[in-house]
């Protein structure tokens, strides 16, 4: 297909996929790079993407299955090679315990970046394909965690406005819903597009004021529109058959009068009968043993301790009011007493000034807090955050981490150029290349043998320049023990300087690591 296409063009191609007996490769284009998704009667089979983040190397440094000595070790034999190749050479090294799900990781990762390509060209091929990491995983909740974490914010909205509304789940489509694989949080959406039609405009705005978040709102209603399963005409009829639906918690009684309105009317568009819709809030109110100025006094002083929390980088357990034990559903309920006190509207009839933002900030880390903690995934990585001491630390060692990776690619790129100069006989220019190999990544030996062949290689004494050089050859050795090529160029450097006995041993060593090795097979032919 020539044209470009959107969000909800690839969506749609996706669940396609995903609910047919298609088997073959649905890739997307953009930009000169391509994410490829293999699919086999509903599930993603195999995945692979072309941008760097998605490399499967990154993935083993992520999930710190890969020590720095590991990453050092693979980074010399990834150049060139394929994502399959290089996945395949991790799991050699990570091990069969815990291979599949590194390999399981590495397609759910390249399978959601499709969803962030909006703008891009879409092909379908059948059959087979061979050239993807394996793995295999359901798509359908892949099609909704895509949407939530890679879907551009402005493409999902694109894509809900575009179709208009209103939605509202089909009576079919209700027994079919566990198979997406949604969140707790994603309930109360659910039970609301169940019971009534909801437009995009409430999507964006009233659901949001209970805790909905709209990235999460519009890439459920996007997933389950591409799916076919919201009806064009709509009916507000009560299913309590469904338990697992009706189960769900009901949206918060709303603070006025119009959101009572909207919340309690089966249809957006029937009459409204607000006299009866404020009876709960008068009642409320009767409840209440505190006056307005008292209650405002509380919300203040219960603000500027959780914007104290907020500017010590306090933990989001802290944020929330409860432990790091506490379930979702209590979560949950947590959340929804703070994001109801903390909304504007609670702000606003208080008569609280916000001038400085207190409120809206701490509202708007209470909503991220929350998403963070209810999310399984992301709250076990925000319990490693906190074991790293703070957000500020664990950033510090990521980018640590990430510098050193990046050097060492550099590093493998510095040394592949001294090879190619090395090819060409030019050793001056190959030793500058090598010495920055050096620089950028100093614990690999092959960078530093092939530095100190270039330098041994342009003395005019090969004796004296051996035994001036040979104490750091034997230090490369040490840092890479099994690689052939440390021990080899020593074995040259030694044969050259006329030290038979130490280039035989180095040369049999070659052999003993890499059997038939040609180039070691032959020096000892010529000793």
């Amino acid at each position: 297909m020539g044209q470009n296409h959107t969000l909800e063009h690839i969506a749609r191609a996706f669940a396609l996929c995903a609910n047919s007996s298609f088997k073959g490769v649905l890739r997307v284009e953009k930009g000169g790079k391509q994410v490829s998704v293999a699919f086999s009667e509903g599930s993603v089979v195999a995945a692979s993407s072309q941008e760097p983040s998605d490399s499967p190397l990154r993935m083993a440094k992520v999930l710190g299955i890969l020590s720095p000595s590991q990453l050092s070790s693979l980074v010399g034999k990834v150049k060139g090679k394929t994502s399959v190749e290089v996945a395949q050479l991790a799991c050699e090294v990570i091990g069969e315990d815990k291979s599949p799900e590194f390999l399981a990781k590495c397609v759910q990762r390249s399978a959601t970046r499709i969803f962030a390509y909006g703008g891009g060209t879409i092909s379908l091929t059948p059959g087979e394909s061979r050239d993807l990491i394996q793995s295999t995983i359901p798509a359908l909740p892949l099609l909704v965690s895509g949407l939530r974490s890679a879907a551009p914010a402005t493409d999902l909205h694109q894509a809900i406005n575009a179709d208009g509304g209103p939605f509202q789940l089909s009576r079919e489509s209700l027994t079919k819903l566990s198979e997406f694989g949604f969140e707790e949080s994603d309930k109360v959406l659910l039970a609301t597009l169940r019971d009534y039609a909801v437009t995009p405009n409430q999507i964006f705005t009233a659901l949001t004021k209970h805790g909905i978040k709209v990235q999460h709102a519009t890439s459920v209603v996007l997933a389950l529109s591409v799916c076919g399963m919201l009806t064009k005409e709509p009916k507000n009829a009560d299913l309590p058959e469904f338990a697992e639906i009706s189960s769900a918690p009901s949206m918060p009684t709303p603070s006025t009068p119009q959101a009572a309105t909207a919340a309690k009317t089966p249809a957006v568009s029937q009459t409204r009968s607000t006299a009866a819709k404020v009876a709960p809030e008068k009642k409320k109110k009767k409840r209440s043993r505190l006056s307005k100025e008292e209650r405002a006094e509380k919300l203040s002083k219960m603000i500027a301790e959780k914007f104290e929390i907020i500017q010590t980088d306090g933990d989001y357990f802290a944020l929330l009011g409860v432990t790091r034990e506490t379930s979702n559903d209590e979560m949950q309920k947590a959340y929804f007493l703070l994001a109801r006190d903390l909304h504007p509207d609670k702000i606003k009839a208080l008569g609280l000034d916000d001038t400085d933002r207190r409120a809206h900030k701490v509202f708007s880390q209470v909503n991220k807090a929350f998403a963070v903690l209810t999310d399984k995934e992301k709250r076990a990585h925000y319990q490693e955050v906190l074991k790293a001491g703070g957000e500020k630390a664990y950033k510090e060692q990521l980018e640590k981490a990430e510098s050193e990776a990046m050097a060492m690619f550099e590093a493998e790129d510095q040394h592949q150029q001294g090879e190619m100069w090395i090819r060409k006989g030019r050793m001056m220019e190959a030793g500058k290349f090598f010495k920055k190999a050096v620089e950028l990544n100093p614990t690999e030996g092959e960078h530093l043998i092939m530095y100190l062949w270039t330098e041994f290689r342009l003395a005019r004494d090969a004796v004296a320049s051996f035994e001036e050089l040979d104490p750091q050859a034997q230090k490369a050795i040490e840092m890479s023990p099994n690689s052939p090529d440390c021990h080899l160029y020593r074995g040259r450097m030694a044969k050259e300087a006329r030290k038979d006995a130490i280039a035989r041993a180095c040369f049999n060593k070659v052999l003993e690591l890499e059997p038939g090795h040609q180039s070691a097979t032959q020096e000892l032919r010529l000793l």
